[in-house]
């Protein structure tokens, strides 16, 4: 017990501390990130906020009355989207933490149906202008990207 504190050890010992508060933070993020049954999103990969609202909300933090003051600004909300896995697990994995991370929690089915509903709602507006048109197809198409990606991470 006599040499338990010397120089050296008293290094390693505040090194391993540090590392530890450096790695801890690192894991739970690479854990969080692969957890099997969620996929998480931008608010943005939903199309436009009026379109995707009916599903998500708001656009902006769920502890805030209305947006950012700066027309440009965007708050970073973000969407889990979870299957085989119940909601309160799901919101263990992602807490929502006022002012820092803010979540949308969105079931597997409810999305790929609300997707599938605005694709089919695009594709038959057959609008003459051909801007709208323009317009219509680049929704869809990444409405179709947004559903590769969740197919992809958590399968048909």
């Amino acid at each position: 017990m006599k040499y338990f504190f010397t120089k050296t050890n008293l290094a390693i010992l505040i090194l391993t501390f540090v590392f530890g508060v450096i790695a801890f933070p690192i894991w739970v993020h690479h854990n969080r990130s692969h957890f099997p049954n969620s996929f998480v999103m931008r608010y943005s990969d939903f199309g436009p906020p009026s379109s995707s609202y009916e599903l998500l909300g708001s656009e902006w933090y769920q502890w805030n009355s209305q947006g950012p003051d700066d027309p440009n600004g965007r708050d970073d909300v973000k969407v889990v989207i979870y299957r085989n896995v119940d909601l309160p697990t799901v919101k263990r994995t992602y807490p929502i933490f006022k002012g820092k991370s803010d979540y949308r929690y969105i079931e597997y089915r409810e999305v790929m149906d609300f997707l599938e509903k605005r694709m089919e709602e695009l594709k038959a507006d057959q609008d003459r202008d051909p801007e709208h048109r323009r317009l219509n197809k680049e929704l869809i198409s990444e409405y179709e990207q947004t559903k590769d990606k969740i197919i992809e991470r958590l399968g048909p």
